[in-house]
């Protein structure tokens, strides 16, 4: 992109010393004359726009191609309940890209946690697991961030249910802190979880869920609000 806005500069100014020329040759010649003045001020004027216009273009075209390229994320279907092998069961949502362009370095946060009407106290935000993330990892770990091909349609878990686990039966899909409670755990009754997209165009998605437990059986899990919030 250097070389090019270089190349623009020496345009425009070729073509203020060309103008500038032009216009010291005509200043001489009498004022009645005014198509043969004005023509080449007109062709100034144009030229130089253009060359001006090009070098914006240029110096800004990673921003314009940002602008121009948005994926299309939604959540589409009802919530799923995924029983594992292992006896625990994994809550998800579906999202889908209806956009032909790619989203990019996707990473799903959840940034506010409120049980039974009380905002949990000492909680950070976490990032949760995208459903078999760890297939597409380097080291076979779970991973925060994937990418979602135009029309595809993936799955991002936000709980896991243990019903043999005496001390943590209800736990967000977490990457991380698991072993923290006030980072993690879910409770019976009501837990409203506030959970941001963020991707590399610099769109911002906003998804509001609420899981309901009443401590013996699966939880149920509903979506609250879905937005898209301006950057």
């Amino acid at each position: 992109m250097e070389s090019e806005i270089i190349q623009q500069l020496k345009n425009i100014h070729e073509i203020l010393f060309q103008q500038n020329k032009i216009f010291f040759d005509y200043i001489n010649k009498p004022f009645y004359d005014n198509f043969n003045f004005y023509l080449p001020l007109l062709s100034f004027a144009g030229s130089l726009i253009v060359s001006w216009i090009a070098l914006y273009i240029a110096l800004h075209s990673e921003e314009l191609r940002k602008k121009q390229i948005k994926s299309n994320l939604k959540i589409i279907g009802e919530p799923l309940y995924n029983k594992q092998a292992d006896n625990y069961t994994v809550g998800r949502i579906t999202i889908k890209n209806k956009s032909k362009f790619r989203a990019e370095d996707v990473e799903a946060d959840v940034e506010d946690l409120t049980i039974n009407g009380d905002p949990r106290k000492n909680f950070l935000s976490c990032p949760l697991n995208w459903t078999h993330s760890q297939l597409y990892s380097q080291n076979n770990n779970y991973h925060p961030t994937r990418n979602i091909n135009p029309y595809q349609s993936v799955n991002l878990d936000i709980y896991r249910y243990s019903p043999n686990d005496l001390n943590n039966k209800l736990k967000l899909a977490t990457i991380v802190c698991q072993d923290i409670n006030d980072f993690s755990s879910l409770e019976k009754g009501e837990n409203d979880i506030t959970i941001r997209l963020y991707q590399d165009s610099g769109q911002t998605l906003k998804i509001e869920l609420k899981v309901i437990w009443d401590g013996e059986s699966t939880p149920a899990m509903k979506l609250i609000r879905f937005s898209q919030l301006l950057n």
